[in-house]
């Protein structure tokens, strides 16, 4: 989980998402819906609920 979270927040930092181009924006969008539902069901795997916004 701590490997997912370091990876995405790197993708999230060298990576500008709403300033992209139309189609580079979905893509990107696209990686941080399948990386939320992952640490999701990976928490909810651990029994931990996970925060609905931070």
């Amino acid at each position: 989980m701590v490997a997912i979270s370091q990876a995405f927040n790197k993708f999230y930092h060298d990576n500008p998402i709403l300033n992209s181009e139309d189609d580079v924006k979905l893509a990107r969008l696209a990686v941080v819906v399948a990386t939320k539902t992952v640490l999701k069901e990976g928490l909810r795997i651990l029994g931990i609920n996970a925060p609905e916004q931070m």
